[in-house]
C-alpha cells in the first residue's frame, strides 16, 4: 500500500514542477497605467516615426534634386526627418523670422504695428508680391506689410520692413529661438529643423496671444498651396510659408488636424512640387 501511495505522489510532484516552470517562463508585465515599456520593447509611436523617417528618405532620396525634411509633433516631441540639419538657401522662408520678430516685439510693446511706412523707389524688386505694381509714395502699416510678406510672399513688403526695422534684429531673433543657421549674417540659409522650430513657435504664440493669431491667419491665407498643402485632404486646416530662389523650392507648414504637427520640406534642384506633396501625403496618412 505504501508503494501504491508513493507513485501518485511522485506524479503529482512532477506535474506541480511543470506548472511552476511554465509560469516562471512568462515575461513580467508592467503596470499598464505607469507609462513604462518593458526592456527590449519599442513603443508603437517610435516604430511609426522610424518608419516615417525611412519613407522620407525613400521618397526624397529617389527623386531628382537634394532634400531636407523634418517633422515634429509639438505636443509629444516625436520627430522624424531626412537630412533635417542640412543647410539650404531659405529664399522667402526667412520672412517667417522677420514677421515673427516684429509681432513678438509688438506683443512686448516694442513695435507699433500701426506705424505707417512709405513705399520708396529703393524698396522696389521683382519676383513675388503685389506692391511692386503699385505707385511709389503709397503707405502701408507695419501690420499690412507683415501680412503681405506672408500671404503673397511680397518681396517689396519685406524690403520695406527691413529698411525700417533692420536686418540684424530678425537674425538675432532666429538665434534666440535656437536657429543658428537661420541667424547667420550675410547668408540667407536655414534647415528643415529650424523652419519647424519657428513654425511651432508661431503656433504656441497664437495659443497665447491674439497677435499670434494674426500671424497664423496670414499663414492660412498664403496663396501658395501647391506643395505641403497639396498633399493633404481637402478641408484640413493648414498654414504655410514657401520660398523659391534659383532652383531652391521650400515649404514649411503647420498642420492642424486630429494630430497637430509641423512639417518642412526644403529642396535644391527638384523637378517640381511633387516630392513636397508626396511627403506631406505620406506623413498625413
Amino acid at each position: 500500500m505504501g508503494k501504491m501511495m508513493a507513485r501518485p505522489l511522485s506524479v503529482l510532484a512532477l506535474l506541480f514542477g511543470v506548472i511552476i516552470l511554465a509560469f516562471s517562463s512568462v515575461p513580467a508585465v508592467g503596470n499598464a497605467g505607469s507609462g513604462q515599456v518593458a526592456e527590449g520593447a519599442v513603443s508603437s509611436a517610435s516604430v511609426d516615426m522610424a518608419y516615417i523617417s525611412g519613407r522620407m528618405e525613400s521618397i526624397a532620396g529617389g527623386a531628382a534634386g537634394t532634400f531636407g525634411v523634418y517633422l515634429k509633433v509639438p505636443e509629444t516631441g516625436e520627430e522624424a526627418g531626412y537630412q533635417a540639419d542640412r543647410p539650404f538657401v531659405a529664399a522667402s522662408c526667412y520672412k517667417m523670422f522677420l514677421v515673427m520678430n516684429l509681432y513678438e516685439s509688438a506683443a512686448a510693446g516694442g513695435v507699433d504695428l500701426e506705424r505707417s511706412i512709405v513705399y520708396q523707389a529703393g524698396d522696389y524688386t521683382d519676383g513675388t508680391g503685389i506692391i511692386q505694381f503699385m505707385p511709389k509714395g503709397i503707405s502701408f502699416t507695419t501690420r499690412k506689410l507683415c501680412e503681405y510678406a506672408i500671404v503673397y510672399s511680397d518681396n517689396v513688403a519685406a524690403n520695406m520692413l527691413r529698411r525700417v526695422y533692420g536686418y540684424a534684429p530678425y537674425r538675432a531673433y532666429a538665434a534666440s529661438i535656437g536657429c543658428p543657421v537661420s541667424s547667420t549674417l550675410g547668408a540667407n540659409l536655414t534647415t528643415a529643423r529650424e523652419m519647424c522650430t519657428v513654425m511651432a513657435r508661431t503656433k504656441r504664440f497664437a495659443e497665447a496671444n491674439p497677435l499670434g493669431q494674426e500671424v497664423l491667419s496670414f499663414l492660412r491665407k498664403s496663396i501658395y498651396k501647391s506643395r505641403i498643402p497639396a498633399g493633404l485632404p481637402e478641408g484640413v486646416d493648414v498654414g504655410n510659408k514657401t520660398g523659391d530662389y534659383e532652383g531652391y523650392m521650400n515649404d514649411a507648414a503647420i498642420i492642424m488636424g486630429d494630430v497637430e504637427y509641423v512639417l518642412c520640406v526644403l529642396s535644391s534642384g527638384a523637378a517640381g512640387d511633387g516630392v513636397h506633396a508626396s511627403i506631406s501625403r505620406m506623413v498625413y496618412e
